[in-house]
């Protein structure tokens, strides 16, 4: 059986107890999915007026998985903060409020000092109620204790991102803090071609 409501598309499955939601109007190959047991749950979803809040609550979740495609990265639960781990590189992805692939983003690449890592600003709550403020997108590196000499790596990653970020290449901008300030300092200014502007 399958139900029709305000943006959503629901069918039943042969268990009855098992619902497949789709977050869009048809249960196509880039539907977001999904697969709900609970039965209780099954008739918030199809209830227009409870559906509304879980949405609220869940479409963020469901759309960075549809519009950001970066493997081994995952969201925090709740946050468009996207933590990375690619080989040796570690890093952490902000995204602004309303992103979409329609559009091309400005982006900022934040060095942490000595000591610290690409979790620091995210970990504490003012500086992660910043970050999800910006209206770009924030990459965030793990420079470890590296004075951040080997900038090839960070100009790399970024090049890595321009397309599942949907970044716009005039639009990029450096900045960083202690150690990575001065990391910032050398990247923008060895790399002109590739920033836009570079700030301490």
């Amino acid at each position: 059986m399958t139900k029709r409501g305000q943006g959503r598309h629901w069918t039943h499955t042969r268990n009855p107890r098992r619902t497949k939601i789709c977050v869009n109007r048809t249960c196509g190959k880039r539907s977001a999915v999904l697969l709900i047991n609970d039965p209780v749950a099954v008739r918030n979803w199809t209830n227009p007026a409870r559906s509304a809040l879980l949405l609220s609550v869940t479409i963020p979740l469901i759309l960075l998985a549809m519009l950001v495609d970066l493997p081994g990265c995952r969201p925090i639960a709740g946050e468009r903060i996207l933590i990375c781990a690619k080989q040796t590189q570690r890093f952490t992805v902000v995204l602004p409020a309303g992103f979409t692939p329609a559009v091309q983003w400005p982006a900022l690449l934040i060095l942490h000092g000595a000591g610290r890592n690409n979790l620091t600003l995210v970990d504490a709550p003012e500086t992660r109620a910043s970050l999800l403020r910006s209206e770009a997108v924030l990459i965030l590196p793990d420079g470890r204790l590296s004075w951040w000499l080997d900038e090839t790596r960070i100009v790399e990653l970024l090049d890595e991102l321009m397309k599942p970020l949907h970044l716009d290449p005039r639009r990029i901008g450096g900045s960083g803090w202690s150690m990575g300030g001065y990391g910032s300092l050398r990247m923008v200014t060895r790399h002109p071609e590739r920033f836009s502007f570079g700030e301490e």
